[in-house]
């Protein structure tokens, strides 16, 4: 079968919506192995039911490759709880060994530019203008690429602590992202004044870059609550919003989000 047709074939949603299906199709033979590396279908959906060290290791060395196929990211149980061999780790730990394997794979997908480390120590003004130049040139070029062939992810749902979300957050891409179910959880009763104090700023700003979102479901077991809020208000795309929060100190943040002027259709708050 020519590639041509192969590639057809992979834009059906039917074929290429199961990872295992994908597979299976790329060992069938080089043409497609070959149509599956480089489709850019958008239509898989993916769902880690056991959040095991091994199967994640496994999962980040595949999405980097496959980044344009992957539409929504579904991590079932709480990364809070450690999988089978880590029973005896600390919660905080493991929740972090978990999101230090899928930052660098979410990074890699989304084709974010590396930081520019150029020195800028002897530099004249003609070329630090022709430099700035380049670089954004190279910055359009790496959103163009991105939007081609980076992650496309329409929809993500995971629950972690609060120490350990916003570096998940932060790597989701904002122009394609329209669905989010998040659960922000405390990994020990003595985590809540940390969380609030240092994590909830940071949280706000995570959430607040997520422009496209049109349905948020947020849990937050925090105290982080109000920053949450404030930022949830600036989402100007929401059309259905469930929140379910600690809302002690959080009255004056929710009252100014029921203000906004958001396209609300539904609206479910836990009190």
């Amino acid at each position: 079968m020519a590639l041509g047709a192969i590639s057809i074939a992979l834009d059906h949603p039917e074929l290429s919506s199961d990872p295992a299906i994908l597979c299976r199709a790329a060992t069938v033979c080089k043409g497609w192995r070959q149509a599956v590396q480089q489709s850019g279908a958008c239509n898989t959906h993916i769902t880690l039911a056991h959040v095991t060290l091994h199967k994640l290791a496994s999962f980040t060395t595949w999405l980097p490759r496959h980044a344009s196929l992957v539409r929504s990211i579904t991590i079932n149980g709480n990364l809070h709880t450690p999988a089978s061999g880590f029973a005896k780790t600390d919660p905080l730990t493991y929740s972090h060994l978990v999101v230090q394997l899928l930052q660098p794979a979410l990074q890699l997908a989304a084709w974010l530019p590396a930081a520019a480390t150029t020195a800028a120590t002897g530099a004249t003004p003609s070329r630090l203008a022709t430099g700035r130049l380049l670089q954004q040139q190279q910055q359009q070029q790496q959103q163009q690429q991105q939007r081609r062939h980076g992650l496309r992810l329409a929809s993500f749902s995971c629950s972690a602590p609060g120490g350990t979300v916003t570096g998940l957050l932060a790597l989701l891409p904002p122009h394609s992202l329209t669905e989010l179910v998040f659960e922000v959880t405390r990994a020990t009763t003595n985590s809540r004044v940390r969380v609030s104090a240092v994590h909830g700023p940071v949280l706000a700003a995570a959430l607040a870059r997520l422009s496209s979102l049109q349905r948020l479901h947020f849990t937050d077991c925090t105290e982080a609550s109000a920053c949450s809020l404030a930022a949830i208000a600036q989402l100007s795309q929401l059309t259905n919003l469930r929140l379910v929060c600690t809302w002690r100190g959080a009255a004056e943040p929710l009252q100014q989000l029921l203000l906004q002027p958001l396209p609300l259709r539904e609206l479910y708050l836990a009190v």
